[in-house]
């Protein structure tokens, strides 16, 4: 969902009256967790980040890569465990280039790499964390419930004396 909230440089009373009402509805909808603002053209957009593996991108997992191999973690928001990527191996790994023209393609080689492994890393990051539709925090599959109604995290289950079935 896409909602403009303001556009700057505009002064008639309906320009006002939407932005006024649009910036109401920001701050009563949610507690933003979930919102991303954009700044496109004079306009400041808001939209509802839906895709877990955008949302799983923007809460970073952490680099663990070497210079010979990719690996990124991640923690749950409510045990804390730690989970880390599969390790992937750079193609290139143990060899040094002999001079400065070939340290470019290597570091480009590099980089190119480390993309790949990372969007591997979200893809599995996906299969093993999910996103709590009521504290919108992500946790892995051993602090989630299947529940009747509505699944959820352990710590919303029992702040609503909810039942369910772990994940994981």
């Amino acid at each position: 969902m896409i909602r403009i909230l303001m556009k700057s440089g505009k002064n008639t009373n309906c320009a006002h009256i939407i932005c006024f009402l649009n910036l109401l509805c920001f701050y009563l909808e949610n507690d933003g967790r979930f919102i991303e603002r954009i700044k496109k053209g004079g306009w400041i957009l808001r939209r509802e980040v839906e895709n877990k593996v955008e949302y799983i991108r923007k809460n970073s997992l952490v680099d663990c890569s070497t210079p010979d191999e990719f690996c990124f973690s991640f923690r749950c928001s409510e045990c804390k465990a730690l989970w880390k990527s599969t390790p992937i191996r750079f193609s290139r790994a143990g060899v040094k280039p002999e001079n400065k023209k070939r340290k470019i393609i290597y570091n480009t080689l590099y980089e190119r790499e480390k993309k790949l492994a990372f969007q591997k890393a979200l893809n599995q990051a996906k299969e093993v964390f999910n996103v709590c539709p009521i504290c919108k925090r992500l946790v892995c599959d051993h602090c989630f419930l299947i529940c009747d109604d509505l699944d959820m995290c352990i710590k919303c289950a029992a702040q609503l004396n909810e039942n369910g079935d772990i994940v994981g």
